[in-house]
């Protein structure tokens, strides 16, 4: 019998900047979140005695990470490595492999870029498992690795890790796109996955498996978050315990708004349902007004005064659960029926972004004007590469979806 850690996603240096702007005195205690959950996940491999941990990419929250993430990852691996625990890294989209990068303590390996890695797991003298990936060597990976993978007949258990997206999931980009088809006939015991944040089973013959991030790092991933303790027995059973990491929640209160006539009728509805909400945990609440009357829409509509109204919860950081109410929005009929059948749409409007993303030339052609003015000096240089275009179809999507859902 053995057992290992499955993690993934757990993008360290994640700037949470909307709400660090909005509330600074958060921004510590934000930027701490995804390092705790790290940290915890760590200290339990150590308290479970697995025999090893599998990262299924982006452990970074971006290729350019600080250097304090970069210790604070160091600093976790040597403590794996004063148990005898080893780590099998793979590299995702957003921490694309660097040949540059971080020397690791020995118990770290990095599965490599573009092609598959091979590595055996021992438990003492006794080969226990191979471990095959692949890390990204750009952020953008539009091929199917799977076919790469090829389970060595030698091996008592098979594992893949891959970051990848399997069967088109939405709300995360298409890269290293998979199909789960493939991965179950590809003769592994276990796929360890990465890059969709929602925790999944996607198949239990063989295992297919997204653990999910390790830290909700917006209000589109509440719920807790964590990571897999995969327990595999003799006859090669495997069982699955999910490990909570989260350090703190986000949670969205939805409210019908036309029982609520005015702002101060807002007030204590919103009060009341805070009073009702039970978490151990500090939580970052989003307020979701349904059909809001004509003038509460009305005395919200302007930025300045949606903040006036939420800085009535401003948070005392300082205790070990706290609620924070860090925005408000309006879900009004009339706006959602107008886009009731454009879906195809909407659709088609993010693949034709996508091209142009794509064709460096075009985007060049369309953003010239912009470039021109002084203002936007160095702008180009930042935007046009591989990084920026990555970084623009990102904001792209958020900026359709944000307008799909009735926040643009």
């Amino acid at each position: 019998m053995f057992r290992f850690l499955h993690m993934a996603d757990v993008h360290l240096d994640t700037p949470f900047r909307g709400i660090s702007q909005s509330w600074p005195h958060l921004a510590e205690e934000l930027s701490q979140a995804t390092v705790a959950s790290f940290d915890h996940l760590v200290g339990r491999a150590i308290e479970e005695r697995v025999d090893f941990v599998i990262i299924a990419g982006d452990l970074y929250d971006s290729r350019e990470h600080s250097m304090r993430a970069r210790l604070q990852a160091h600093r976790q691996f040597d403590r794996l490595a004063d148990h005898g625990i080893r780590v099998y890294l793979a590299h995702g989209n957003h921490d694309p492999w660097d040949p540059g990068g971080m020397r690791w303590p020995q118990n770290v390996h990095v599965f490599p870029a573009g092609r598959v890695g091979r590595f055996t797991a021992f438990q003492g003298k006794d080969a226990i498992a191979e471990i095959q990936g692949m890390s990204y060597p750009e952020s953008a990976v539009k091929e199917n690795w799977v076919p790469q993978f090829v389970p060595e007949s030698t091996a008592p258990f098979h594992i893949a890790v891959l970051h990848a997206n399997v069967d088109g999931q939405p709300g995360h980009d298409n890269y290293a796109p998979a199909r789960l088809s493939e991965m179950i006939q590809s003769g592994f015991d276990y796929w360890a996955l990465g890059h969709v944040h929602t925790r999944q089973v996607l198949s239990a013959h063989p295992w297919v498996v997204y653990p999910g991030n390790t830290q909700g790092r917006h209000i589109l991933e509440s719920g807790i978050k964590g990571a897999y303790l995969v327990s595999v027995d003799d006859r090669h059973g495997v069982s699955l315990d999910f490990e909570p990491a989260s350090r703190i929640l986000w949670q969205t209160i939805r409210i019908e708004g036309r029982s609520v006539p005015d702002e101060g009728a807002l007030v204590r509805v919103v009060g009341d349902a805070l009073d009702q909400l039970d978490a151990p945990l500090p939580v970052i609440v989003r307020i979701e007004v349904q059909e809001p009357s004509e003038r509460l829409a009305r005395e919200l509509m302007r930025a300045e005064d949606r903040q006036a109204f939420l800085r009535q919860w401003i948070p005392n950081v300082g205790q070990s659960s706290w609620t924070m109410v860090a925005d408000i929005v309006f879900r009004a009929s009339a706006v959602n029926s107008a886009f009731e059948g454009t879906k195809d749409f909407w659709s088609e409007t993010l693949r034709q972004l996508d091209r142009l993303m794509d064709d460096e030339e075009a985007l060049l052609d369309v953003l010239r004007p912009l470039f021109a003015r002084p203002s936007m000096k160095g702008l180009r240089a930042r935007l046009i590469g591989e990084e920026g275009r990555t970084a623009l179809r990102e904001s792209t999507h958020s900026a359709v979806k944000a307008w799909i859902e009735g926040e643009g």
